[in-house]
């Protein structure tokens, strides 16, 4: 999974210069938030990525998946 593109392989390259690596990947995560339920899981990190607005989620569209968001 951590050699994937996408956005953390890009921000490393671009801001850092750097290739990601597996040992990069590990010491810099942290796990948040957790549960067992999947759609509960996808809430919470919906409402991570809203209240902590992390820069490896900005959206390049606007999605509005609640309707209560349109």
């Amino acid at each position: 999974m951590w050699r994937v593109t996408g956005a953390p392989k890009n921000h490393l390259w671009q801001e850092c210069g750097i290739t990601i690596t597996r040992k990069i990947i590990e010491d810099n995560t942290r796990i948040i938030d957790g549960c067992l339920d999947n759609t509960r899981l996808n809430i919470l990190e919906a409402l991570q990525i809203k209240e902590n607005t992390p820069k490896l989620n900005i959206q390049a569209v606007d999605l509005q998946a609640l309707l209560s968001m349109r």
